[in-house]
């Protein structure tokens, strides 16, 4: 095995960091041990020695310096390892923290859509629930739990919503919104579209939506404690007659007001930002 071969193994091994240490430290001993053939080679014989002693003190000094930055730099660069480690151990806690929530939101939704509201008790129509952060650096509402018994409609779809367009900014604006006259898909998909588009979405998304719902119904949670928004909880049927108005504001009102405000101080310790909820799988 060649020399070249044996260091590009070395540096594979330890590091090309280290073999700059060593490098240096060779280069150190050179210097002082080829002084003198150096100074006769390019002929300053007639320099006085104490300068010359100055000059390979000096290139030296250098040297050392150098080598000290490196051996600084490797005590700096083990610190960052450190609190690498510290921080990709934080993030990893953190993201177990929001799967654990998102598992509790969603089974607070699947106790509300069974009991509360009898998700499943009509023929021929389909429900759904839906929680969604608000992500103020990004302006948009997240999915971060949903409920539904369509396999289909329960998978979650876009990674987050405009919050100035639709139902959901109609909910953040005026924290009740409740709707059940969109046309029938079925019958006539573009006016359903064009009814959409009067709410703001475009053509592209109302077409691409799985869930192509006809009644909707939007409660914005607060911070049980200071009022201020924190979610919006969205419920959807497929069919405009399967709630009435008043139906929903009791439901919501009364026997589940102690679930919205636990939901809410769920919301407030661990409501993921955009980019968490993508990594964390939401």
């Amino acid at each position: 095995m060649s020399l070249f071969s044996r260091i590009k193994i070395w540096i594979d091994r330890h590091g090309v960091d280290w073999f700059l240490v060593v490098l240096t430290f060779l280069f150190i001993i050179l210097i002082w041990l080829i002084r003198d053939e150096v100074i006769s080679l390019i002929g300053y014989e007639t320099l006085e020695q104490s300068r010359i002693n100055g000059y390979f003190s000096l290139s030296l000094s250098f040297a050392l310096l150098y080598l000290l930055l490196l051996f600084v730099h490797f005590s700096r660069r083990g610190k960052l390892r450190g609190l690498q480690k510290r921080h990709d151990r934080c993030v990893e806690e953190r993201a177990s923290f929001l799967r654990s929530y998102r598992l509790l939101a969603e089974g607070y939704l699947a106790s509300l859509g069974r009991n509360a509201l009898g998700f499943g008790t009509v023929e021929g129509c389909a429900e759904r629930l839906t929680l969604y952060t608000h992500d103020n650096d990004s302006d948009s509402f997240l999915p971060v739990a949903r409920f539904s018994f369509h396999p289909q409609f329960a998978r979650r779809g876009r990674w987050s919503m405009p919050d100035n367009v639709g139902v959901l900014a109609r909910v953040w604006k005026e924290g009740w919104y409740f709707d059940c006259d969109f046309p029938d898909p079925g019958a006539d998909l573009e006016l359903y579209i064009e009814r959409c588009r009067e709410m703001g979405w475009i053509r592209e998304d109302v077409i691409g939506e799985a869930m192509k719902a006809r009644l909707f119904c939007g409660i914005m949670i607060k911070d049980p404690k200071e009022l201020r928004p924190l979610a919006l909880l969205l419920l959807e049927a497929t069919k405009p007659d399967r709630y009435k108005e008043g139906e929903l504001r009791k439901a919501f009102a009364e026997p589940e007001e102690t679930f919205l405000q636990e939901l809410g101080e769920i919301v407030a310790l661990m409501a993921p930002t955009l980019h968490e909820a993508m990594t964390a799988g939401f």
